[in-house]
């Protein structure tokens, strides 16, 4: 439960910086919450329920699950310490604290954790590798469409720190 109303806010804070479509944060008239992006998450969510009744077992099931979401971390975390290498990169001629903390730690961290989840991928097998990687690449095309159609100010780095 915890994780829809995440998503729905997530979905809801998106579309007031424009980075997606602007109908994800309209608001419900009576009850003021994001009631489409309720809607969109509870509809990823019984697709998600429809396709993990074709597994044989539940705990096969969860298994898989687990482990997908382990390379997935991974890779966010490993986004998350390059983004943060990339954004101190100018700033890297203030002190040698900033040069260490800001910009090689992150750098170092994220390339051991993503070398962990490339490492991971081929132990897990078929199934949970494709779960994976088919779940990151799922997100390019809408990043793309996105980025495209909606120049809000997020993608500009004006504004937004």
């Amino acid at each position: 439960m915890t994780q829809l109303l995440q998503c729905t806010r997530l979905l809801f804070s998106m579309a007031r910086d424009r980075v997606i479509g602007e109908a994800m944060g309209k608001l419900h008239p009576r009850f003021q919450t994001p009631w489409l992006a309720g809607f969109a998450v509870a509809g990823v969510s019984l697709l998600l329920l429809a396709g993990s009744a074709t597994v044989s077992s539940i705990n096969a099931l969860m298994s898989d699950l687990i482990n997908a979401i382990g390379v997935q971390v991974a890779f966010y975390y490993a986004l998350a310490g390059i983004a943060c290498a990339w954004h101190y990169r100018k700033s890297m001629s203030t002190g040698w604290r900033t040069v260490a903390f800001a910009v090689i730690v992150p750098l170092t961290s994220a390339l051991f954790v993503a070398c962990v989840g490339i490492y991971q991928l081929p132990h897990l097998g078929w199934r949970v590798s494709f779960l994976s990687i088919g779940s990151i690449a799922i997100g390019v095309a809408p990043l793309m469409y996105y980025r495209r159609s909606y120049r809000g100010r997020f993608y500009r780095d004006e504004g937004v720190r």
